[in-house]
C-alpha cells in the first residue's frame, strides 16, 4: 500500500494506510478472489478526519458494486464460483458495522 506525500507527514500518511488495511480486513469476505483494488485519495482529501466509519461509508458501496459487476461477469463468462458457500460463511457486513 502506497499514500503519496502530498498527504502529509508520515504519521498522517501511515495513519491513512492502517484505516484502509483495516477496512480490507474487515469487509474481505465481500472481495472476490482475484480482484486487486487501486485508492487514490482526491487532493481535498484530510488525513486527519479518516476514520473507519468514514471509509466504510465511502468505500464499501463501491466494493459492493464492483463485487456484482465482477460476479455478473463472471456469470456470464461461464467462470463458477462458490459465492453461495462464502455468504453462507460469511455476513455481507461484519456484526456491529456503523456504515
Amino acid at each position: 500500500m502506497a499514500v503519496t506525500k502530498k498527504i502529509g507527514s508520515a504519521v498522517r500518511r501511515n495513519r491513512v494506510k492502517r484505516v484502509l488495511r483495516e477496512f480490507f480486513r474487515l469487509y474481505q469476505a465481500l472481495l472476490p478472489p482475484a480482484t486487486d483494488f487501486v485508492v487514490v485519495p482526491k487532493r481535498q482529501f484530510k488525513p486527519e478526519l479518516v476514520t473507519l466509519a468514514t471509509v466504510s461509508r465511502d468505500l464499501l458501496p463501491l466494493v459492493e458494486d464492483v463485487r456484482g459487476r465482477i460476479l455478473a461477469l463472471r456469470a456470464k463468462a461461464g467462470i463458477e464460483t462458490s459465492e453461495s458457500a462464502a455468504e453462507a460463511a460469511f455476513p455481507s457486513r461484519p456484526a456491529g458495522d456503523v456504515a
